[in-house]
């Protein structure tokens, strides 16, 4: 098992970037090259799904969209990745990753276009074919993200979501700076950084799953018995997304409401997604370490009074609730990725796709709600309401992760 495993993940990492190269041996030692590249091509992946919140302030402005309508572009992507749950199947059908390269390369071809979308239409159809490619990469990296961890399957999964996810805070830095450079019109040259990663993930990283191939009997089998906390898991991140993409959406909106610049406010919403990056990467490493349930509905409980107070201070004190509540709200990520796949063995596309697609899909559905909210009250109160939420998916958490099935699959001490 241990010579399959050193075949699987190879060793040759002399082309990894330094730092890349020094965390993944200091965590996963043979294993830190296609961990690396895998986390560099969810880098370029995330960057473009999160593409569209720093700019929703040129596009708003250009196509004269109301709040109503920026909410509902920001939901596109999110709707499309709900049909992560069908790509989760296909991969654990199939026990083969060939998803994660071509899922890679079609949000590469198609989200930076939206530079060039001369309507409303046309930029709903780009975004809604990078969703797509979206929910065809993240269940089977995810799942070989897992794989690549061994033991320590929340921090594997942290990892990678660390590596991939820090686009979220660096995406709102430098697409702002080139909207105010060339007005979007150089946007599409961004793609060549997913192709160039999506290709040589296909070159460098097997792709094929080594375990045996599951009929679809047997998937049933596994996933009936451990219905009930895959879906409470469900309700938990769908509730949590509300959140989570809400302020992403709005707090650029928000910025500019106050007369803030555009990079101001893209330098907010870069602290907001960073701070959930770091948080998340802890939680992870404190899951495989200790009771994995209290972080979740621990870290959603202390969401929400930091969140209300980000909206209601100003100065530093509102920049640093900001990140207090941008961090607690979806520090929980990996650790219930990690959850989903282990109450769920021979079906962790799947499983990741539950919290991954579904649940940030089902949360994308209040975009268009909120701004509709926004519009008739305005983005303030809309978003101090919205602060409030965190408290219902900690509630929600309490029950279903301390139920045997989900608190089986912690991996930590109990």
């Amino acid at each position: 098992m241990a010579q399959a495993k050193k075949d699987i993940v190879g060793t040759d990492d002399k082309w990894i970037g330094l730092l890349g190269q020094f965390l993944g041996e200091a965590i996963f030692g043979d294993r830190r090259a296609q961990l690396t590249l895998l986390g560099l091509c969810h880098l370029s992946v995330d960057s473009y799904a999160t593409l569209l919140s720093p700019l929703l302030p040129v596009l708003v402005a250009r196509m004269q969209l109301s709040l109503f309508a920026a909410g509902a572009l920001g939901s596109v992507v999110s709707l499309a990745n709900m049909t992560q749950p069908i790509m989760g199947l296909v991969v654990d059908r199939l026990r083969r990753r060939i998803l994660v390269p071509l899922g890679a390369l079609l949000t590469a071809v198609t989200i930076p276009m939206m530079g060039l979308a001369p309507s409303f239409a046309a930029l709903v159809v780009l975004l809604a074919l990078g969703g797509l490619g979206v929910a065809a990469f993240h269940p089977a990296a995810f799942a070989l993200a897992g794989e690549l961890g061994g033991e320590r399957r929340s921090t594997g999964i942290a990892v990678f979501a660390f590596s991939g996810t820090i686009a979220t805070g660096l995406t709102p830095l430098w697409a702002p700076a080139m909207a105010a450079d060339t007005s979007l019109r150089t946007l599409p040259l961004v793609a060549l950084v997913g192709v160039v990663t999506a290709v040589a993930v296909w070159a460098r990283v097997p792709l094929e799953w080594p375990a045996p191939r599951r009929s679809w009997a047997e998937m049933r089998h596994t996933l009936s018995r451990v219905l009930f906390p895959l879906t409470g898991i469900l309700a938990i991140v769908a509730l949590r997304s509300v959140v989570a993409m809400g302020f992403a959406a709005f707090i650029p909106l928000l910025s500019n409401e106050r007369g803030l610049s555009l990079l101001a406010g893209g330098a907010l919403l870069s602290v907001y997604s960073t701070a959930g990056v770091v948080f998340s990467l802890v939680a992870g490493y404190l899951a495989d370490r200790t009771r994995a349930a209290p972080l979740v509905w621990g870290s959603l409980l202390l969401a929400a009074p930091a969140l209300y107070l980000s909206v209601r201070t100003a100065g530093v004190l509102s920049v640093i609730m900001l990140a207090l509540g941008g961090g607690m709200v979806v520090a929980s990520n990996a650790v219930l990725i990690a959850i989903a796949q282990r109450i769920a063995p021979g079906n962790e596309g799947l499983a990741s796709s539950v919290p991954l697609g579904l649940g940030w899909g089902l949360g994308a559905i209040a975009l268009p709600i909120i701004g509709a909210v926004a519009d008739r009250q305005g983005i303030e109160l809309a978003l101090r309401a919205l602060a409030l939420l965190p408290v219902l998916p900690a509630v929600l958490s309490m029950v279903v992760l301390n139920r045997g099935a989900a608190q089986e699959g912690t991996g930590g001490h109990r």
